[in-house]
């Protein structure tokens, strides 16, 4: 008598495949029957309820002691911050100012854990060790004073001043600058021989005269839009149409405009061994040639905070 063979189940593709639709299916009714609102405000509720083992105290202490044995600082400690806990990264966070033996004011930022290990410490630093295409010139500074004083030197009709002439105005406005202008020929030299060295200097002079009475760049804004519209130098009607001078006031400073002229063209040759615009001088001490470069003797010569950067 013959044996009856014993069957057996064998998961075949399709099998298989119905099995896997059979689980997509039971995780989509799982997500539908458990919204996502319910979840996120579970999550919530657990950040919420993180109470971190130490206290802003201890992490102070802790912060403190590092400070003081490893990196040798001993300063005064009301510059640290009150630590705080970020339940986020689960870290504290704390921070400090010092001035090092070199009278440069430092930063350090750091993060500890709620076990009380620094996770991690930057220092910031300022953004260079000497200030970018910025020349330190061999003279002593004028201003002792924390408010920068700059000086341009620049020509009316000096493409280059007109376009940066913006940027300059803004850079110096950034660190409350006092910025200050004296008129010096580089462009305006090629223009003499074709409108003549008279029609020339009376736009210097005018220049002059809105700088000494405060009145730059009400003249200004006028004197480049009527440049770039004629594409040629302003006459004298014209420039008396931007004036923003009353007639005296004008009258009695034209006069001695000539004057005021050359004592510029001395005092540039004094710092310029070549005259070039647009030049700036901050403090009496540090050239630069663009804006982006006044920017860096600045944050240089008064160490800005605003300029460190993470090393």
């Amino acid at each position: 008598m013959a044996e009856k063979k014993k069957e057996t189940f064998k998961f075949g593709k399709m099998e298989m495949g119905f099995l896997l639709v059979g689980l997509v299916l039971g995780i989509v009714i799982f997500a539908l029957l458990v919204p996502p609102k319910i979840i996120k405000e579970e999550q919530n509720a657990t950040l919420q309820n993180i109470t971190p083992k130490m206290t802003s105290g201890k992490v102070y202490s802790i912060f403190e002691n590092k400070m003081r044995v490893y990196y040798g600082i001993d300063t005064d400690w009301t510059s640290i911050s009150t630590p705080k806990f970020n339940e986020k990264i689960m870290l504290w966070s704390v921070n400090m100012s010092y001035i090092d033996p070199s009278n440069i004011t430092r930063a350090i930022n750091a993060y500890i854990s709620d076990e009380g290990k620094i996770e991690l410490i930057s220092m910031l630093l300022p953004s260079q060790d000497k200030p970018e295409n910025v020349q330190i010139l061999k003279k002593s500074e004028c201003n002792s004073t924390n408010q920068p004083y700059v000086l341009e030197f620049t020509d009316p009709y000096c493409p280059i001043s007109i376009i940066l002439e913006n940027l300059t105005r803004k850079t110096a406005e950034k660190y409350n600058a006092t910025l200050e202008h004296r008129f010096v020929y580089t462009a305006s030299d090629g223009l003499k021989k074709q409108y003549g060295e008279e029609e020339i200097r009376m736009a210097f002079k005018y220049y002059e005269c809105h700088e000494l009475n405060g009145k730059y760049y009400e003249f200004r804004d006028c004197f480049i839009a009527t440049y770039s519209k004629n594409n040629r130098p302003l006459t004298e009607s014209e420039l008396k149409e931007c004036s923003a001078l009353d007639n005296t006031t004008l009258s009695e400073c034209l006069k001695t405009a000539d004057a005021k002229l050359s004592e510029d063209a001395a005092f540039a040759e004094s710092y310029l061994s070549q005259i070039a615009t647009p030049t700036y001088i901050l403090n009496c001490k540090y050239l630069s040639s663009r804006p982006k470069y006044l920017d860096n003797s600045i944050c240089f010569a008064y160490n800005y905070t605003s300029c460190w950067k993470i090393r």
